[in-house]
């Protein structure tokens, strides 16, 4: 297996090498500051896991086709990613420090971002209201679009870089909010539901619970379905909508362009579905350029070795 893995381009290497590094933060930590694990919560990723690994496994040997293993082993590493990295949050979050929160309101007043004034805007408009929140929503429903596209579109290397910079933009804003902790805009800036009755946004109060019991030590648990977005700075949603653009960027027009739009609506919904501030977002998108720029250069290695390669071989004899 180990060599198995040796022999894989360093841009496939990434999110087996950040999930392997993300499982053993969460044991060590997580041990270490007496948390428990729900093992039932990893129950149903387990399975789905397993079936794409049988999959990838039929369509690699026994059944050749690139495109449907492509799409299964794309699958695996979002799961992998998603569900490993969920308890790291939780425990990132459980590191405590202070909230950032005022200090993140003071950035955003600096950069004239005025929330309240914003707020009022999308709460004025209903229909603006369904469209930001379905385009909030549809963050990992989209990540399995591209899963199952982009091999369908023989877009393997640009699916790999996607995951690669994925497992890094998600590692990142974990280990970013360990340091710069928030709550986020709803439950810390004095916001009443009342002056904004057009508004559910669900995801700015829902992780509440979670935060504080992590931060007061009366939260000890781990888990994976169950768990919620917790972290604020950065804006993952932020993060993964410039992962999302990147990644459809090059699919045929009717594709690109739609995508494109959906993930500028995601992002413009995350203040106020997320409770965001706008210094999340600059962060969140910052992360992503991060991301793809070092995904990127994983995947120059080995094209860049093959080209030496090529180069460097000796021209063959002529036979006389």
């Amino acid at each position: 297996m180990l060599r198995r893995l040796s022999s894989l381009p360093p841009v496939e290497i990434i999110p087996f090498a950040l999930v392997a590094l993300s499982a053993v933060l969460v044991a060590i930590l997580g041990w270490a500051k007496g948390f428990t694990f729900l093992w039932w919560s990893a129950l149903t990723p387990a399975l789905i896991i397993i079936l794409m690994s049988v999959v990838a496994w039929v369509y690699s040997t026994k059944r050749p086709d690139k495109r449907l293993a492509a799409s299964a082993m794309a699958t695996i590493h979002l799961l992998l990613v998603t569900n490993v990295m969920m308890p790291l949050s939780y425990l990132a979050m459980a590191a405590g420090g202070p909230l950032w929160d005022d200090r993140f309101m003071a950035w955003d007043r600096a950069l004239g971002f005025d929330w309240f004034a914003y707020a009022d805007f999308v709460n004025a408009h209903p229909v603006l209201v369904d469209v930001l929140r379905f385009a909030y929503q549809s963050m990992l429903p989209q990540a399995a679009v591209a899963a199952l596209l982009l091999p369908a579109l023989g877009q393997n290397e640009r699916l790999k870089v996607f995951l690669a910079a994925f497992a890094t933009a998600a590692l990142l804003t974990i280990s970013i909010s360990a340091l710069m902790p928030a709550m986020s805009i709803w439950p810390t800036q004095g916001v009443g539901l009342e002056r904004y009755p057009n508004l559910d946004p669900a995801a700015g109060f829902i992780h509440v619970p979670h935060v504080t019991g992590l931060r007061d030590g009366t939260f000890k648990t781990l888990m994976i379905v169950g768990g919620e977005g917790i972290l604020t700075f950065p804006s993952f949603h932020t993060a993964f909508g410039v992962l999302l653009i990147h990644v459809f960027w090059t699919t045929p027009w009717f594709i690109r362009w739609p995508a494109i739009v959906l993930n500028v609506l995601m992002i413009a919904a995350t203040p106020i579905d997320g409770g965001h501030y706008i210094v999340d977002l600059l962060a969140g998108g910052a992360v992503a350029v991060l991301a793809i720029a070092l995904a990127n250069m994983a995947a120059r290695v080995r094209t860049d070795q093959r080209v030496a390669a090529t180069t460097t071989a000796p021209a063959p004899i002529a036979s006389r």
